[in-house]
């Protein structure tokens, strides 16, 4: 089962900027099962969850999404300058 991770942050700041795409979209038009989840995507207890949740679909593919947080647990978490830091 594939996790997505939206991170909304890129290199050069915030991926509104450059990234407009719907990621959850485009594998609806593929007929895939989308579950999106407003979880800590660095909480193993929450993605054994979601990835329980995932499980029960057994006619197509399933993509989860979690928000992730770039440089999750640094002073520079959520800031894009984590990025070569």
């Amino acid at each position: 089962i594939p996790i997505y991770p939206h991170l909304n942050v890129f290199i050069d700041g915030d991926t509104i900027v450059a990234f407009t795409e719907n990621v959850e979209q485009r594998f609806v038009s593929h007929d895939w099962q989308v579950l999106c989840f407003d979880v800590n995507a660095h909480d193993l207890n929450a993605i054994t969850g979601v990835i329980v949740a995932a499980r029960t679909e057994k006619n197509k593919p399933t993509i989860t999404c979690l928000q992730t947080m770039i440089g999750y647990g640094s002073k520079q978490q959520v800031i894009h300058g984590i990025h070569g830091s």
